[in-house]
Formats: C-alpha cells, sequence, structure tokens
C-alpha cells in the first residue's frame, strides 16, 4: 500500500508529492523531503511500540539489519535502548494482568 495517496486513494506520482512536501514546508519554515517523512514515519512506529519487522515492513526494506542500521542512526543509540527497555516494560505489565 502507497504511503501517501490522494482523496480516492490512488497512489500519488513522485512529482506531485515532491510538489505537496515543497508547500508543506514551506509553510511550515522548513525543508520537508521524502527521507524526513520516513525518519518521521520511523519515530512514530518506535513511539507506539512497532517491532523491527513491522517497521522493516513499512519501510520497505529487504534485510532486518538495514532497518536496525537505520534505526539507529536516526534514532540514535540511546533512543533505541530505551524503545527496547519501554517495549519490555510494555510486555511485563501485559503479562502482569493476566496473571
Amino acid at each position: 500500500m502507497p504511503l501517501i495517496v490522494d482523496t480516492p486513494g490512488e497512489r500519488l506520482s513522485p512529482k506531485r508529492v515532491q510538489k505537496l512536501f515543497k508547500r508543506t514546508g514551506h509553510k511550515l519554515g522548513f525543508q520537508v523531503t521524502s527521507h524526513i517523512v520516513r525518519i518521521i514515519q520511523a519515530a512514530i512506529m518506535v513511539d507506539n511500540y512497532a517491532n523491527d519487522f513491522e517497521i522493516m515492513q513499512a519501510m520497505s526494506h529487504s534485510d532486518i539489519r538495514t532497518t536496525q542500521i537505520y534505526l539507529e542512526n536516526v534514532l540514535g543509540k540511546t533512543n533505541r535502548t530505551q524503545h527496547e527497555y519501554n517495549i519490555l516494560a510494555v510486555h511485563r505489565r501485559q503479562q502482569h494482568k493476566k496473571e
């Protein structure tokens, strides 16, 4: 499924996406690129406790190691460690509720 679609759900052309990013960036006061959107997408997924495999699929990476390297480079080692700790904490809470 395309990441960005128009109102009827059709895939937008790369040229149309670039125009959209340029207009949005102008309104926000900074440059918006497809790479920035990918970073935001990955960060939102991490914040919502997505696992590396889910992020890999969303980012269309063919190798989980690519995703892991990408996340460490983009989000930093400290944030990745905190994210993994948060996932463990959520898992433990869920297990505790079942008991």
